[in-house]
């Protein structure tokens, strides 16, 4: 069995994911808040492999495989980052004040912006700031996870944060 090859058989692709579900589990530890989502999000990662295991291109199975999984993580932590804003927001709302439609526009327009400025970030700042702000990680615990030096991490946030206040003012 090769874990360079084009094609994965199901006998293959069953063998390498039971030998990696371990390692899996615990790269995913690193990237969600509980035991929960580590088996939700190491569950959907293998599924999303299997489904797409010919677009496999070689190299290494296992990179490809947590590649996913991050990737698998990162939108859990997105998801949950806009349900608690969303919640936020509603809680801070006035009951007793009328909500004007401009209210929402208005918010939606800022989003929107702020949106735009994080999508035009390089994809490792935004991580970066992913790790440090939605999973509300420390830099040390950033720099572990990715194999950088806290300085390293340190460098990157302050550039991603410079960049998106010159790009919002």
């Amino acid at each position: 069995m090769t874990t360079s090859s084009l094609h994965i058989s199901g006998t293959d692709f069953a063998t390498l994911t039971r030998q990696l579900e371990r390692p899996l589990r615990r790269f995913l530890a690193g990237w969600c808040w509980n035991h929960a989502d580590v088996e939700d999000v190491a569950q959907e990662a293998l599924l999303r492999a299997w489904r797409h295991r010919d677009r496999f291109c070689g190299g290494s199975f296992t990179n490809w495989l947590f590649r996913i999984a991050r990737n698998q993580a990162a939108s859990l932590a997105r998801n949950r980052a806009r349900i608690d804003r969303l919640q936020g927001e509603l809680a801070l709302r006035d009951p007793d004040r009328v909500p004007q439609p401009e209210d929402g526009m208005i918010r939606s327009e800022d989003r929107a912006r702020v949106r735009r400025a994080v999508e035009n970030l390089p994809t490792r700042w935004r991580d970066i700031l992913g790790m440090r702000y939605e999973k509300g990680l420390e830099v040390q615990e950033i720099a572990r996870h990715l194999g950088d030096s806290p300085n390293a991490i340190a460098l990157v946030l302050f550039r991603a944060r410079r960049k998106l206040r010159r790009a919002l003012n």
